[in-house]
């Protein structure tokens, strides 16, 4: 399992954009008014509900309107060819690098209520300093024996979305271990155990 890995990977930040931010309240709500209570938070308001956006990436709508929301739209990447966002179906979404999923970036919800995080940035750097294929197999065995797992049941590539201070997100590659019941993600940059 370990072998068929990728032998490197690409970190992404992705800048805060509020324009974009603002262009997807108004496709989804329609005309609105926009609020800006500090701290980073864009509220946009209308008949059909509420938006905020808030620094990091973390978003939550309140539906009023007669029919479901348009999330699918919402939540499209008309300027980031290589982010898809992919619905469960249950009320969640989920975002993904090409075929390789970002965990921490989902929105989810029902009854009108809806929250999560989510890119609505554009893309600002990369990080390509990634280890080698032995580095991190080295690197899992290290995290196996410190959590005293012997097995693993599958490894998958995958990001973690976290929050920057200046609220813009990094997307950091990691390789997600499965062993039992348990998950855990091993930074692709630096070999460390990673959690979001």
């Amino acid at each position: 399992m370990l072998l068929t890995m990728p032998d490197a990977m690409i970190g992404y930040i992705y800048s805060r954009d509020t324009a974009a931010e603002e262009a997807a309240a108004s496709a989804l709500l329609g005309d609105c008014l926009r609020q800006e209570p500090g701290g980073g938070i864009y509220t946009y308001t209308s008949q059909a509900g509420e938006l905020t956006f808030r620094s990091g990436g973390y978003i939550e709508l309140g539906w009023q309107g007669d029919d479901a929301p348009d999330m699918d739209g919402l939540l499209s990447h008309a300027g980031s060819p290589e982010l898809r966002t992919v619905g469960t179906g249950e009320g969640e979404w989920m975002l993904y690098v090409g075929s390789i999923p970002v965990y921490g970036a989902s929105v989810s919800g029902e009854g009108g209520a809806y929250s999560g995080s989510w890119i609505f940035g554009k893309q600002s750097g990369t990080e390509q300093q990634s280890l080698s294929l032995p580095a991190m197999i080295l690197a899992v065995g290290r995290v196996m024996q410190a959590r005293g797992v012997e097995k693993i049941d599958s490894v998958d590539p995958a990001y973690i979305l976290s929050a920057m201070q200046n609220g813009d997100v990094r997307l950091t590659p990691v390789w997600r271990v499965e062993s039992g019941r348990q998950s855990f993600y091993i930074s692709v940059l630096s070999g460390e155990e990673t959690a979001f």
